[in-house]
């Protein structure tokens, strides 16, 4: 980002994004299967109920956002976890506010959207952090878990209103209330990688 706004630059699905605004940080998950952690005391926060990962590629090959960055990987996703998107309390998206990238993304989220017919809301969180590399992806888990624990849908920070072909995409201006207990996070990266995860919090 140009960071002509200062912090409010930062501004993932807006019609405005000019970019992310780099911040410092750490994230750590532990994962370990469910009767190792009951069997030890350990306190679950969360339990991983799908995972999809994939490679999109581009025409013409070279470290480019292909056109449909997650698509792949969200319907694996849910396939796994053996949900709807309408099951879910919201989708984290990765929200890295460039223009192709976000741009990648929303067609994907659109698209899976529109065929199921669902309203789930879209958020991204980075703006919170600043984007903190790979760190970011881990530390929207571990936000996105407090999220549900607290029946929260967290909304975009400075996000105003997006591109008019991804108007239908719900994306919140302020948090927002909601009981399910599940959510779904994405991350993709240079040259069309990209995964998702469905997490079930209890």
């Amino acid at each position: 980002s140009r960071c002509e706004f200062g912090a409010q630059s930062f501004r993932p699905f807006d019609s405005l994004r000019d970019g992310f605004i780099p911040g410092e940080g750490g994230a750590a998950v532990v994962v370990e299967a469910g009767d190792v952690a009951r069997s030890r005391g350990a306190r679950v926060w969360a339990t991983i109920r799908g995972c999809g990962n994939a490679i999109a590629l581009s025409p013409g090959g070279g470290l480019v956002v292909p056109e449909r960055v997650c698509s792949r990987s969200l319907r694996l996703a849910l396939d796994e976890a053996g949900c709807s998107v309408s099951d879910l309390a919201f989708i984290g998206a990765h929200g890295s506010a460039t223009q192709k990238g976000d741009r990648s993304e929303l067609i994907s989220i659109l698209e899976l959207l529109e065929k199921e017919q669902a309203e789930t809301p879209v958020c991204g969180m980075k703006p919170y952090t600043g984007h903190m590399g790979a760190a970011s992806d881990l530390a929207e888990v571990a936000l996105g878990i407090c999220a549900v624990r607290n029946q929260m849908v967290p909304a975009t920070l400075n996000f105003t209103s997006t591109d008019d072909e991804f108007s239908k995409i719900p994306v919140l201006t302020r948090h927002g209330a909601g009981d399910k207990k599940l959510f779904l996070s994405a991350s993709y990266g240079i040259g069309g990688q990209s995964s998702c995860l469905i997490l079930s919090v209890p």
